[in-house]
């Protein structure tokens, strides 16, 4: 891999300094081939590379539902699961759908996002009896907001108590503290240390 990097490197270096024309123009002649069939080559590799990239498309929420076979109380259920877990209102995180999915008996370890994780979600929750269907539908409706959100509201103050107005989980603002100077925040004299 490391390998595949520095060659990039070093062709983006050989174009910028000779320019591309040149660049194939050497290469056709060491390799012994035509201008045209390096061209061609490379023309057909940015086709292929571009062609993986695409191919890799987004499971839409309404397709999975339309492969698996439910009932109707728990179609509207899972339907309900699957859309929070779209809008990332359940399983939030990548590693806590990782830790759904290993505690339900589903490996998890070759997903490496959310959008990867929703056809085995959404089987998952498929052969989930109606009561269990129903709890997790209200575990998504009460812990809607991940650990970042939650973070990030305290730190904005979106996060206040409502018994006394202050901040759950965050200390009283204090006097600013400098590390490793002995000059208090209020000194604005910017002199020798006292």
């Amino acid at each position: 891999m490391r390998q595949d990097i520095l060659l990039s490197l070093e062709a983006q270096l050989l174009i910028a300094r000779y320019g591309r024309q040149r660049v194939l123009e050497t290469l056709a002649a060491i390799g012994n081939v035509d201008l045209a069939a390096v061209q061609r080559e490379i023309e057909t590799y940015r086709v292929k590379s571009k062609n993986k990239r695409s191919t890799r498309k987004k499971n839409s929420v309404k397709a999975l539902l339309g492969k698996v076979n439910l009932n109707e109380d728990t179609r509207s259920l899972v339907e309900k699961i699957a859309y929070a877990y779209d809008n990332k209102e359940f399983l939030p995180e990548l590693r806590k759908v990782r830790r759904f999915l290993e505690a339900h008996g589903v490996k998890s370890d070759k997903l490496r996002s959310r959008a990867d994780a929703l056809p085995k979600i959404i089987n998952l929750l498929a052969r989930q009896s109606s009561d269990s269907l129903e709890k997790l539908v209200v575990e998504s409706e009460t812990t809607d907001r991940s650990d970042l959100g939650l973070i990030a509201d305290q730190i904005l103050g979106h996060g206040v108590r409502p018994s006394d107005g202050r901040m759950s989980g965050v200390a009283e603002p204090g006097p600013l503290q400098y590390a490793g100077s002995r000059r208090k925040p209020d000194d604005s004299s910017g002199g020798a240390h006292g």
